[in-house]
């Protein structure tokens, strides 16, 4: 879709002036709010969406809009101060408190690039919000391979509540984390879990289940202290053997006894 398509959609969406200036760009002042976004298969049915204090456009190339932006295609919704989109490559490039959110995923930084259709790109230093798991974290860099999965660089990770009070208690640091919503699946790399800021686990790899789903792989751990054993830390493993079947090993330390483990 063109600029111009954009810009005739956008008047037929919710209001707003349109002018083309002498050099030919549109230039648009919305004043409406947009409706909510469509979901499933009507996102992809629908056309490009962008609105913003002002809109610079040249036909069938690019559109850069300044000023309170909001972009919107299948389903994606992009906020930012500033954002360019070149009509040939399907690529938004979005600077200035970016906020991106997708099928319940929020994302939120100072700079992000995306292939938008195909939802593969990268976001600078975003803080992450995954609202259908209960989850979030922040990482250097996020790399989107696609809308099911992605990598962050340097990340932090919890399923802890998170009510601004403070940093959340269990805490999974780790240098790179792979996420995919359609396995159930995240896989930290060089990870270190953290209780209260004091690490408690190091691994080289650790896979861990995304959602309450059956799924083998690591459950959060569990401590316990008692004037007759001392701190006791345990770090369970669920072992999805079967639809009916299933364990879970528990290797275990006491500082006054030692290492064990229990099985259930």
């Amino acid at each position: 879709m063109t600029p111009l398509a954009i810009a005739a959609g956008l008047l037929l969406a919710g209001g707003g002036a349109a002018a083309q200036s002498a050099d030919g760009a549109v230039v648009l002042e919305p004043s409406r709010r947009l409706s909510p976004t469509p979901r499933g298969e009507a996102a992809k049915r629908t056309p490009i969406i962008l609105r913003a204090r002002e809109i610079r456009a040249r036909p069938d190339l690019e559109a850069v809009a300044e000023g309170d932006v909001d972009f919107r295609r299948a389903g994606t919704v992009i906020g930012a101060d500033r954002l360019s989109y070149e009509q040939a490559e399907d690529l938004a490039v979005a600077r200035g408190h970016v906020r991106i959110s997708r099928d319940g995923n929020v994302y939120s930084g100072p700079e992000l690039q995306l292939r938008v259709q195909r939802f593969e790109g990268f976001f600078l230093e975003p803080e992450f919000e995954f609202f259908s798991l209960g989850a979030g974290g922040r990482a250097d860099r996020v790399d989107f391979i696609d809308s099911a999965r992605a990598v962050a660089t340097n990340a932090l990770y919890t399923s802890c509540p998170r009510d601004g009070s403070g940093d959340p208690a269990w805490v999974l640091e780790a240098r790179r984390v792979k996420i995919d919503f359609d396995a159930n699946e995240g896989v930290a790399d060089g990870a270190v879990l953290r209780f209260l800021g004091t690490p408690i686990l190091a691994l080289p790899s650790l896979s861990f289940p995304l959602t309450d789903a059956r799924k083998s792989g690591w459950l959060p751990p569990s401590i316990n202290l008692d004037s007759k054993s001392g701190l006791e830390l345990s770090m369970p493993y669920y072992w999805n053997i079967a639809p009916n079947r299933d364990a879970t090993i528990a290797p275990r330390v006491i500082t006054r006894r030692g290492f064990g483990a229990m099985f259930q």
